[in-house]
């Protein structure tokens, strides 16, 4: 498994450009406006109807993380241990806003920076104060707003502070005994949208959502690359069930009368197929280039969660994708 940059190590290298340019640190915080057992931010907000489920403790999946969130709308995070940031949240349908207000000192503490006191919370203006010229940026940096989703099942959003990953939670804490398996890709995993990949020792095979359940789509060889945490999907043939329900291909083969058999094709034995059907509208459309898309191979950056439940796959300049490891 692949770690995520921690916010620990994020607000350390942070510190470390400070004390490199010569700053002089001195231990200045807040007082703990709010209780640590009962509030997360330090500021209380009335209580507002938040949709059910939502308040409790979410645990992040590749990371040794958790965050509180209470019903006043106040969170808390905590990594590896230490209570780290507080601050608040608002939802509004499916998405999510939240916003530090305090990181602890022990967060400095962690990063050898012992003038800050651990048991006090530090505001912005704390964080300035004991580091008077603390960057501006990195300053904003910790304090800023950030946004994500909420789905009732996963709380996901990207944080800078770890380096633009996509932060996963679930109410369910993975090191729970028996919930996941030695870590392994092999199996079968569905995302949210209802893709389901099939990783078999040699093969795998994507299926698709359907008005019909889920039908399978393309299958072919892939390939893993521990050293980089790559998973290379090489497509090699599609199937007609697909094809045929697909809501870009199903208008077109409609219009035409057509449809596919139940099978695997492969990319010639498309062409050939679709050239035959379509005529003239084939070549004026630029079929083949549709059809040469579809088998095109992709390289994703994966991170597997420690128990196997979890797999993220981030492909360059497409949002990241979970999937579930189904039963």
């Amino acid at each position: 498994m692949v770690r995520k940059k921690s916010w620990l190590d994020r607000v350390g290298g942070m510190v470390a450009v400070a004390v490199l340019v010569g700053m002089t640190v001195v231990g200045c915080g807040t007082d703990d406006e709010a209780s640590d057992e009962k509030q997360g931010g330090a500021t209380d907000k009335p209580t507002t109807a938040l949709p059910a489920g939502l308040v409790g403790t979410w645990y992040e999946i590749f990371n040794d993380m958790s965050m509180e969130l209470y019903d006043n709308s106040t969170f808390l995070f905590v990594e590896e241990g230490e209570k780290i940031g507080k601050g608040n949240f608002t939802i509004s349908g499916s998405r999510f806003t939240w916003t530090n207000t305090h990181i602890s000192g022990a967060v400095f503490i962690h990063k050898g920076l012992s003038d800050f006191d651990p048991s006090m919370w530090y505001d912005k203006k704390g964080v300035a104060s004991a580091v008077p010229n603390f960057p501006a940026n990195d300053l904003d940096e910790l304090f800023k707003t950030h946004y994500g989703t909420y789905n009732g099942n996963i709380l996901s959003f990207n944080a800078p502070t770890h380096e633009g990953n996509l932060l996963t939670f679930t109410k369910s804490p993975e090191t729970t005994p028996g919930t996941g398996q030695p870590a392994s890709l092999i199996g079968s995993w569905v995302n949210d949208s209802g893709y389901v990949l099939i990783l078999e020792p040699e093969r795998f095979e994507m299926r698709a959502p359907s008005k019909k359940g889920a039908v399978k789509m393309i299958e072919g060889p892939y390939l893993t690359r521990a050293s980089d945490s790559t998973l290379g999907l090489s497509p090699i043939r599609i199937h007609g069930d697909f094809l045929n329900t697909n809501p870009v291909f199903e208008p077109l083969m409609s219009a035409f009368k057509i449809s596919c058999e139940s099978k695997w094709y492969e990319p010639d034995e498309l062409k050939t197929f679709f050239r035959y059907a379509l005529g003239d509208y084939y070549q004026l459309t630029g079929f083949d280039v549709l059809i040469d898309a579809l088998f095109a191979s992709k390289d994703y950056k994966y991170v597997l969660s420690m128990y196997g439940n979890y797999l993220l796959l981030m492909e360059q300049d497409n949002p990241d994708v979970l999937y579930t490891r189904k039963p």
